[in-house]
């Protein structure tokens, strides 16, 4: 007899997140599958952070109050497998749905991530940040890590060049790349970009936004009205953009995923599994909800608990209704289209460089240019869209035309929207004017597998690629953000494509 749920968490752990997937399985144990419910967890390990639970191996959890031990049954030992590829997923979920059944199937894919990206070298960190920046950088990154990391966080905090910054200051120092020798990427080179596998003897792999829209079609296609998702969940950083809700709409009912990072913890999964437990009737959105709930709750309390500002998590998270983003789509299309007039062009510096984004440093930094900064807040992007073209110089009907398209995007977003909560504890990072889904909008480079997602197609594209800089522009943008010589000045001598290299496409 089919149950009412089952939870199927695709764990791709072989990276440095292992230690905290083997955590997040002993959560899962806290509930364990139930009568109602059944939990089902692909694991796979690394040699390098998880020495001894390296592998793969399918669980059906069960209930233990052992937080340091799996005692959950091993249904299948597989070896290595890839989890980076679309055919592995498929297996996984063509497994699970075909031995454990029932009413509604909820996805989780749990990972590093990086957006929509199809490549890993496409979102990659650039260093051409001033290098008290890179400091704060790694000594963040490096908290996890111990008292080292702490006392490193500590020193660079207490420069007052750190201070301005966190405070909201404007830069006052000109841009200078480091000169430190960065190492590649750990990753390697791949291809693409979410839930990244590093055991692979011919380097790392991941999943794109669309191998996974192509993975859950197949299991449709092979088992039917018995494949269909009822919740697609990432357990990832960064996943909430329309390119990757738009390549899903039709895989699922709901979506669920956060704008930002996401920390190393992930989701409390005892404690939503605990209330999917006791009502299994909820349906996706509810659940959905409850996961925003419990994944606040449970960093809210943390942080309470945290003394160090600057050690305390932010945090996004939001459900959305898969079936309303097609009109959220259309109508950033029709936005895009009517914001390509050369009147509105420079405005529109303004508005995006002011516009909420999703990377670690704060936006007076030449780093949003290039750290994940594409990922722009939506609403916030519309309403400062109709802030500025309400004082723009453009004729009376381009300023309605322009509004009313900003007005339908906030409407339609909100509409998409079931449930959002956001937490704000940290001064590194502001996520102030979040809403709940981001798009790209990138200045420097528009990647050319964007077309490869469905989104796009479509005539945002085309305003990115009217939008983005030239090589004057962007050197202009960045002696404006950081307080440097005029772009005039400057442009030759120091032009985005001898500064940025390869990181600048025209």
């Amino acid at each position: 007899m089919a149950k009412d749920w089952t939870v199927l968490v695709y764990l791709a752990a072989d990276n440095d997140l292992a230690p905290f997937g083997l955590i997040d399985i002993n959560e899962m144990e806290q509930v364990g599958s139930t009568d109602s419910v059944d939990v089902l967890v692909q694991f796979d390990g690394s040699k390098e952070h998880s020495p001894g639970d390296e592998g793969s191996c399918r669980y059906h959890i069960q209930k233990d109050n052992d937080m340091k031990k799996i005692t959950s049954p091993v249904i299948e030992d597989m070896g290595e497998v890839d989890m980076g590829s679309k055919q592995t997923l498929t297996e996984f979920l063509q497994w699970g749905m075909t031995n454990y059944p029932s009413e509604k199937y909820f996805l989780i894919i749990w990972n590093h991530g990086n957006g929509w990206y199809q490549s890993l070298d496409e979102s990659s960190i650039d260093f051409t940040a001033p290098k008290d920046v890179q400091d704060l950088m790694e000594a963040v990154e490096e908290i996890q890590g111990g008292a080292a990391g702490k006392e490193a966080l500590k020193k660079v905090v207490a420069s007052k060049r750190i201070q301005s910054l966190l405070t909201g200051g404007p830069s006052v120092r000109p841009f200078e790349p480091a000169t430190r020798e960065v190492e590649e990427s750990p990753f390697g080179k791949t291809e693409k970009a979410v839930a990244i596998d590093e055991g692979g003897e011919g380097g790392a792999t991941a999943l794109s936004t669309t191998d996974i829209r192509e993975a859950i079609e197949n299991v449709k296609s092979l088992l039917g009205d018995k494949g269909k998702l009822e919740l697609v969940g990432f357990d990832a950083c960064l996943m909430a953009m329309i390119e990757v809700f738009h390549e899903l709409r039709n895989c699922a009912d709901f979506g669920l995923a956060s704008m930002k990072t996401e920390p190393g913890d992930g989701w409390p999964y005892d404690k939503f599994l605990a209330a999917l437990a006791e009502k299994p009737s909820m349906n996706g959105a509810e659940l959905g909800s409850v996961v925003v709930d419990e994944y606040t709750a449970h960093y809210d309390f943390a942080n309470q608990n945290q003394e160090n500002p600057f050690w305390k998590a932010n945090c996004t998270l939001a459900t959305v209704d898969l079936s309303k983003i097609g009109a959220l789509t259309e109508a950033l299309h029709n936005l895009g289209a009517v914001l390509k007039t050369a009147e509105l062009r420079e405005m529109l510096w303004g508005v995006a460089i002011n516009t909420q984004h999703c990377g670690e440093i704060a936006r007076t930094e030449p780093t949003v240019l290039l750290q994940l900064t594409a990922h722009r807040d939506i609403v916030h992007f519309a309403q400062n869209v109709k802030a500025a073209v309400a004082s723009s110089k453009a004729n009376q009907m381009s300023q309605e035309m322009v509004s009313a398209m900003a007005d339908k995007v906030i409407e339609t977003h909100n509409e998409s929207i079931v449930y959002f909560k956001k937490l704000l504890a940290s001064p590194l990072l502001s996520i102030e004017n979040t809403n709940g889904i981001a798009v790209s909008i990138p200045f420097l480079r528009l990647e050319q597998s964007y077309s490869d997602v469905e989104f796009g197609k479509g005539e945002w594209t085309q305003f990115i690629k009217f939008f983005k800089a030239t090589p004057v522009e962007a050197q202009e943008l960045i002696n404006m953000m950081t307080g440097g010589k005029d772009g005039e000045e400057t442009a030759e001598e120091d032009s985005p494509e001898s500064k940025f290299g390869s990181l600048y496409d025209e």
